[in-house]
């Protein structure tokens, strides 16, 4: 079982989404990070609704990956903003650890 799961959302046969479900099938307390050079507002709300770990937006440099890597660890959830959540007051997304 590792510590973290990094998953691109775009891959060759399936998507990052599909597979942090099946991922999370497995095991629901997983801690998925998605690496993605942009993300649509609709995937971007499955994603939190899926209680992602982390968001990391291309591109990044190691500092940041290693930063988050760490923090996904200790328990606390990564989400950047984006246009979606700017926008709404019903996704109510916070920087908090994920729900066990």
């Amino acid at each position: 079982k590792p510590d973290v799961v990094l998953l691109d959302v775009l891959m060759p046969e399936y998507d990052g989404l599909y597979g942090l479900k099946r991922i999370l099938d497995f095991d629901p307390n997983a801690k998925v990070i998605i690496i993605t050079a942009s993300v649509g507002d609709k995937t971007f709300k499955e994603l939190i609704d899926n209680q992602i770990s982390a968001i990391i937006y291309k591109p990044y440099n190691i500092e940041e990956v290693t930063e988050t890597i760490d923090k996904v660890i200790a328990g606390e959830r990564v989400i950047p903003k984006n246009r979606l959540w700017e926008k709404s007051t019903k996704l109510n997304i916070q920087q908090q650890p994920k729900q066990s």
